[in-house]
C-alpha cells in the first residue's frame, strides 16, 4: 500500500497545456501560444479586421501586426485558470487577462482591472 501511494505522489500531474494555434473571431484572426520559459506567450500569426479609424496612415492592420507578441505573463492562477496580460490589436491597448482552458477551446477574459470586473470574455477554437 505505501508504495502505491509513493508512486501515485511521486509522479507529477499533467497540467493543462495551452500550447497551439487559435482562431479568435469569425474573420480567421489566428494566435499562436507557445512556453517561454516558466509561462506562456503568444503572438499573432494573422489579423483580418481592419480598423482604420485608430491609425492616421491606410495601412492595413494586418501587416503591422503579423507576428507581435499579444501574450506574456502567462501562469497557472489555480483551479485549472492562467492570468497574465494581453495586447488588443483592435484598439492598440494592453489588459489583464484570465484564461480558462476546456478541451477544444479557451475562454478568454480580457479587462482593464486585475481582477477582471471591467471586460469581456471570449472563446478561442483550437484550430
Amino acid at each position: 500500500m505505501r508504495l502505491w501511494l509513493a508512486l501515485l505522489f511521486s509522479v507529477p500531474l499533467a497540467a493543462t497545456d495551452l500550447t497551439g494555434v487559435y482562431t479568435i473571431d469569425r474573420e480567421g484572426t489566428r494566435v499562436e501560444i507557445y512556453r517561454c520559459g516558466v509561462e506562456y506567450c503568444g503572438k499573432l500569426l494573422s489579423f483580418t479586421a481592419l480598423s482604420e479609424h485608430r491609425i492616421k496612415e491606410f495601412t492595413p492592420l494586418e501587416k503591422r501586426h503579423a507576428g507581435m507578441k499579444m501574450l506574456w505573463g502567462i501562469l497557472p492562477a489555480g483551479k485549472g485558470a492562467f492570468r497574465g496580460q494581453l495586447y488588443s490589436p483592435q484598439d492598440g491597448r494592453i489588459f489583464y487577462c484570465r484564461i480558462e482552458p476546456t478541451s477544444r477551446h479557451l475562454r478568454v477574459r480580457s479587462s482593464m482591472d486585475p481582477w477582471g470586473i471591467v471586460g469581456r470574455t471570449r472563446t478561442w477554437s483550437r484550430i
